[in-house]
C-alpha cells in the first residue's frame, strides 16, 4: 500500500505543487520559531547569575554641576546611605539589569584569538549585594587598586570557556587595546537583561569610590547604586529617601525603584521577537491546514465512484479511511524533506552561532510532529465522509 501511495502522489506531483510549496515554507518558518522559543525556554531554566530579591536601586541625573559640587555631592549621598539602619548593604554600579537595550561591548585578545565581550561594572560590594557567585578565584578587595599595572577583572565562564579551552584562566593576562587585565575571579554567568537572553561571554571592571574619590561616576550620568533592603521597604519608606535625596542636592533628578519592578518589562523585551514570528507562523500554519484542507475534500469528492466501486467489491472502511490519510501523511512527507534539506543548513553555516546543535534538533523534531499533526487532522473529516459513501449513490454520481 505504501508504494501505490508514493507512486499516487508523485503522479499528482504538479496537481500538488503549490501545496508542497506553502508546506515547506511553512515548515521552515515553524522551525526558526521554535528554534528561538527552544532556546529562550532553555535560557530560562539556566542560572541568571545573581539576585534581585530585596534590592532597590538608586539613580540620579545633574545638570551643568561643577566637578566640586558633583564631588561633595556624592559624599553625602554616600554619608545617607551608609547611615540609613534600613540599608543592609549598598554598591555603585555602572551595570544596568533588566535592560535588554542597555549594553557596552568591547573586544579582548589572548593569544591572536580576539572575542567581543559585554562589560560589566562593579564595586567591591556588589557580589554581596547581588549574590554574584564567584565559582573560582575571588571578587574585587583592596589590593585591586586603580594604578595597578594590570587592571583586574572578573569574568564569565563562557569567556573562560572559549579562550582557556583547559580551564586554566586564573591569573592570564589578556588584552584590550593596548592596556592589560588580569583575570582573578570567575562566575558562571551574568544575563543581566532578562532570564529569557542569551548566555554572554562577560567581564567585570572593578568601579572605584571612596570618601574622596567618585571619579567613575563623575564621568556617567545616570548610573544606579544598589541598595540590599532585607526588611519592609514600601512606597512611603521610597518616598522619605527620596526627600532626603531632594534635600541633599535640589537640583538633581532621582528616582527610587524596587529592581524586580524591572523584570516584567525586561521579559517583554526579549520576548517581543518570538510572539510576533509566532503569530506570523500560526497564521501561514492556518492557511496551509485550509489549504491541504481542501485539497483533500477536492480530491475525495473527484474520486466517489472510485471509492464507491472499492466499497462495492468488499474493500473494508479501515482500507480506505487510511487511504486517505496516508496520501496526505506522503505528500506532507516529501514536503518536509525538501524543509529539512534547507532546515540543516543553518547548523551547519552556524548561522545563529550561538544556538547549540541540541536547540536546532529539538525545533526540528517539535516542527514535524506539529506539521503531521495539522496535515492529520486537515485530512480526518474527508476520510471519515469517504467512509461513509454509499456503493450505489458513488455510482449513480458517476
Amino acid at each position: 500500500m505504501f508504494n501505490h501511495l508514493m507512486k499516487f502522489i508523485w503522479n499528482r506531483r504538479k496537481r500538488n505543487l503549490m501545496t508542497s510549496l506553502g508546506i515547506i515554507i511553512s515548515f521552515l518558518v515553524l522551525f526558526l520559531v521554535l528554534t528561538i522559543i527552544v532556546k529562550s525556554a532553555g535560557n530560562y531554566f539556566k542560572t541568571q547569575g545573581f539576585n534581585t530579591d530585596k534590592i532597590w536601586f538608586i539613580t540620579f541625573d545633574w545638570k551643568d554641576a561643577e566637578q566640586s559640587e558633583i564631588q561633595e555631592t556624592f559624599l553625602q549621598i554616600n554619608n545617607l546611605v551608609a547611615g540609613d539602619a534600613e540599608i543592609e548593604n549598598y554598591s555603585y554600579a555602572r551595570t544596568y539589569i533588566y535592560s535588554p537595550w542597555v549594553m557596552s561591548a568591547t573586544n579582548l585578545e589572548y593569544n591572536e584569538k580576539e572575542l567581543s565581550c559585554h562589560i560589566a561594572w562593579g564595586d567591591r560590594e556588589t557580589a554581596d549585594v547581588l549574590k554574584i557567585p564567584v565559582i573560582e578565584g575571588r571578587w574585587f578587595d583592596e589590593s585591586d587598586l586603580p594604578d595597578t599595572e594590570e587592571e583586574s577583572i572578573v569574568v564569565s565562564q563562557k569567556l573562560i570557556d572559549e579562550f582557556f579551552p583547559d580551564g586554566e584562566g586564573i591569573g592570564k593576562t589578556i588584552m584590550r587595546g593596548d592596556d592589560p587585565y588580569r583575570i582573578i575571579g570567575i562566575v558562571p554567568e551574568f544575563r543581566n537583561a532578562s532570564r529569557f537572553s542569551d548566555s554572554r561571554r562577560v567581564f567585570f571592571r572593578q568601579t572605584y569610590h571612596n570618601a574622596e574619590n567618585f571619579t567613575d561616576f563623575r564621568e556617567s550620568m545616570g548610573q544606579r547604586i544598589l541598595l540590599k533592603i532585607p526588611g519592609q521597604f514600601n512606597a512611603a519608606s521610597e518616598m522619605a529617601l527620596l526627600k532626603k535625596l531632594n534635600k541633599i542636592a535640589p537640583g538633581w533628578t532621582f528616582d527610587v525603584r524596587e529592581l524586580n519592578a524591572l523584570k516584567n518589562n525586561a521579559t517583554m523585551i526579549t520576548l517581543l521577537l518570538p510572539i510576533i514570528l509566532g503569530i506570523v507562523s500560526i497564521f501561514m500554519l492556518v492557511n496551509v491546514g485550509l489549504g491541504l484542507f481542501g485539497v483533500i475534500w477536492y480530491q475525495t469528492e473527484r474520486r466517489k465512484s472510485e471509492v464507491g466501486l472499492r466499497r462495492a467489491l468488499g474493500a473494508p472502511k479501515k482500507q480506505i479511511y487510511l487511504q486517505i490519510i496516508g496520501e496526505a501523511i506522503v505528500l506532507t512527507t516529501f514536503s518536509i524533506l525538501w524543509g529539512i534539506l534547507f532546515a540543516v543548513q543553518f547548523p551547519l553555516l552556524h548561522v545563529f552561532p550561538s544556538v547549540e546543535l541540541i536547540t536546532y534538533m529539538q525545533a526540528l523534531a517539535l516542527a514535524i510532529v506539529i506539521i503531521y499533526g495539522i496535515t492529520f487532522f486537515c485530512a480526518l473529516y474527508p476520510s471519515r465522509q469517504a467512509i461513509n459513501i454509499e456503493p450505489a449513490e458513488a455510482l449513480h454520481y458517476e
